[in-house]
């Protein structure tokens, strides 16, 4: 029931994970990024991965993301252990490599302190603005280096990104990955349901001030 009521709402929403999507992030900047992967396998319990530089591939972080192990047979050959999880990490990583504009979003919630920081997103012509729990955990310095103009923070839980004109499609893409998130997903349906209800009060002319004083 709740899946087709949020459906109703929120629309067709493309079918990700976004917490695969998120983590996939993650271990792809631990592969030294898009740029350093021409390749990528998977078998029952590892990534198989050709890249351009295995001194790029950061096998610390890649352990502290959950890799049981790295393995680097040659150059350009990596191999990373991942358990069971092996081939939806793989799956995840390949759909980020065919679609940028995911992967630089991804990138954007994490440097936002995550999907548990971030409350509501939406966007005007050149800005991101958010509501976010923390401010502090906002990095600024890494929102920067993804290309944001500047990071502005007017008030506590208020976080704005200038990015110019692919801010509208950012902040899409953000949508698509955090709406799995209980905290953001319940803020986005209480600001639906308030919209629908009152759309549905002016279509029909609802007078709720009267309404209350007959139920009274």
């Amino acid at each position: 029931m709740f899946e087709k009521i949020k459906e109703k709402i929120l629309g067709n929403q493309d079918e990700i994970n976004g917490v695969e999507i998120l983590e996939a992030s993650k271990i792809m900047n631990a592969l030294g990024g898009r740029g350093n992967i021409d390749e990528i396998d998977s078998c029952v319990t590892r990534l198989r991965l050709k890249v351009e530089s295995n001194e790029a591939v950061d096998d610390g972080e890649l352990e502290k993301l959950g890799a049981l192990g790295v393995i680097k047979p040659s150059e350009g050959i990596v191999q990373v252990v991942m358990g069971d999880k092996s081939a939806s990490v793989a799956n995840s990583l390949k759909e980020l490599v065919e679609n940028q504009p995911l992967e630089e979003a991804a990138n954007f919630v994490i440097a936002l302190g995550g999907s548990e920081n971030i409350e509501e997103i939406d966007s005007c012509t050149t800005r991101l603005r958010l509501k976010v729990i923390k401010n502090d955990v906002v990095n600024d310095q890494e929102l920067e280096r993804l290309g944001a103009l500047s990071v502005i923070k007017p008030s506590e839980g208020l976080v704005q990104v200038v990015l110019g004109d692919k801010s509208t499609e950012i902040a899409e893409q953000m949508k698509k990955i955090l709406v799995q998130n209980p905290n953001f997903l319940t803020k986005i349906l209480s600001k639906k349901v308030i919209d629908f209800v009152l759309d549905f009060a002016i279509i029909n002319e609802v007078d709720f001030e009267t309404h209350e004083r007959l139920e009274n």
